[in-house]
């Protein structure tokens, strides 16, 4: 009995040498861990320092690039008013101080159906080729708005 119990204490001991021997372990990786990211964010420069400014394209989850088909039950101003939404989600920059070529691909990618057809149309023709954001929603609303629709928009503006 006292050889079960002498066993049991050792193997008792035993574990608790152990436990003590991964608990050092975990606090010396612990310690490796945080220096690292104490050297690696003071060699990184902060943001805040920055004199330029932030042009990283941002993760927006549940986000997505509206589409444009052009057919009756869609609305132009509603399509680029979302897709403005979603550039400023992304963090992409969107108008005339700004890069234009990100944005305007992103909208031509999302045109469907006949508003598809009708760029592809567009661009065909020899010199027509699209250099602006703007230059894209004054020729997409030209084409997509109806009268019906110009005109209600005509009589907001003046009221």
């Amino acid at each position: 009995m006292f050889a079960s119990l002498a066993a049991m204490m050792h193997e008792q001991q035993q574990f608790m040498a152990q436990t003590a021997e991964l608990q050092r372990q975990m606090a010396a990786t612990l310690q490796q861990q945080q220096q690292q990211q104490s050297t690696s964010q003071q060699q990184q420069p902060s943001v805040a320092d920055s004199s330029s400014p932030d042009t990283r394209e941002y993760r927006a989850e549940g986000i997505t690039m509206p589409k444009f088909s052009g057919t009756k039950d869609d609305d132009v101003a509603d399509y680029l008013f979302s897709a403005k939404l979603y550039f400023e989600s992304k963090n992409i920059k969107y108008g005339a101080d700004s890069p234009q070529q990100r944005p305007l691909s992103l909208l031509v990618a999302n045109l469907k159906g006949p508003a598809a057809a009708w760029y592809r149309e567009y661009v065909s023709h020899d010199g027509n080729f699209l250099h602006s954001v703007t230059q894209f929603e004054e020729l997409l609303t030209s084409e997509f708005t109806t009268t019906d629709r110009q005109e209600h928009l005509q009589q907001l503006h003046l009221s």
